[in-house]
């Protein structure tokens, strides 16, 4: 038998390198992705270049690396921004020494930094890579010292005098009155450990401060009192005349049982009284008209109105009420949802429904 050797395929004859990278910086190619689209778009032009498989597993360019076909104005975006030395030209005439300088200049001329990067891109290196503020500042230059604000003794002294015991009375007092604290710093910076690092509340407040919480009661004839009636009349309040001492911003966490959607003077009267009527005559009245959960309930009274008489979360009201105890034995939640509600009334209506299929 004659063996017949076959010569292996010889391997294909790529351009070299540095043509194959002119060619992509003449039709800004400059990721695998637009490579692909521009192979797909014009074929007859990449013939003689490896496809993109090909230049990732590096068998045609053993060197090649994406960042010699970007110009050094490339940015992720793909937008060519201005030359290099036109950008520092541009942050000398105006005086910028700093990235918060820039970004407030951005801030203030939009159009005369449309064809530079943004301050978060020159930080990354993506518009500039070798972009360096050393370029920009003379050797003069210094950075602007750090703002000095008062001793750390004489904000605990400021805080005591003005009765501020906590953070949110803080920003509140910054709000109102910015002209007194200009001197010290603001609450963020003293929760981050930026200023006064040795910072403790118990310094300002004392050994004994406990936070004197006001009951539910209190806080409800507040509110009556200052006609205050949704969570969104009581937020305004609280911005317009401050933080009011011991209670809540959110007391709807705050005190069990509080719902805005109860709230009216009558029905708190009746609920600070306790005069909903016994759990035995809700749970019949919940039996007459079918209701099944607390979902259910909630939509009876959205569709006929509040009942007066029964609380809105039972739950909360009546410490033993469990919806298991008007529930009938076997009842399905997913029944009613499925269309089977006569499978708790009947318990052949499926094999009923089975059998008419099948005569169909």
């Amino acid at each position: 038998m004659k063996i017949i050797k076959i010569a292996a395929p010889k391997p294909k004859q790529y351009p070299s390198y540095d043509e194959f990278i002119q060619f992509m910086r003449e039709h800004k190619i400059y990721t695998a992705q637009s490579y692909q689209k521009f192979r797909r778009e014009n074929p007859e032009l990449v013939k003689r270049f490896p496809g993109a498989s090909v230049l990732a597993s590096k068998k045609a360019y053993p060197h090649f690396q994406w960042s010699d076909t970007r110009l050094e104005s490339w940015s992720k975006r793909g937008k060519d921004y201005a030359p290099y030395q036109e950008f520092v030209k541009f942050l000398k005439h105006n005086d910028i020494m700093t990235v918060n300088e820039y970004a407030n200049f951005r801030k203030t001329n939009p159009t005369l930094v449309q064809q530079y990067p943004s301050p978060w891109y020159l930080v990354k290196g993506y518009g500039y890579p070798n972009f360096n503020w050393s370029d920009i500042r003379p050797e003069s230059w210094k950075q602007k010292p750090k703002k000095v604000f008062a001793s750390y003794p004489e904000f605990v002294k400021f805080m005591q005098e003005n009765g501020i015991v906590s953070a949110l009375q803080y920003m509140e007092f910054r709000r109102l009155r910015p002209e007194l604290v200009e001197n010290f710093p603001s609450s963020s910076a003293i929760h981050k450990g930026l200023v006064y690092p040795e910072f403790d509340w118990k310094d300002i407040r004392g050994k004994d401060w406990r936070i004197k919480s006001k009951s539910l009661s209190e806080f409800v004839d507040f509110i009556t009192k200052n006609d205050i009636v949704t969570s969104q009349q009581w937020q305004e309040y609280i911005k317009e005349h401050g933080q009011q001492d011991g209670f809540p911003h959110r007391p709807d966490k705050t005190y069990y049982g509080f719902n805005w959607n109860d709230f009216n003077p009558e029905r708190w009267a009746r609920k600070r009284k306790a005069q909903y009527d016994p759990q035995s005559e809700f749970i019949e009245f919940v039996k007459e008209n079918d209701i099944m959960s607390e979902l259910d309930w909630i939509k009876f009274q959205k569709k006929n109105g509040t009942i007066d008489r029964f609380p809105y979360h039972p739950n909360r009201i009546y410490p033993e009420f469990r919806w298991a105890d008007v529930r009938p034995l076997g009842w399905d939640p997913y029944s009613k949802w499925m269309g089977l509600e006569q499978y708790d009334k009947n318990p052949d209506y499926i094999k009923k429904e089975l059998d008419d299929l099948e005569s169909k």
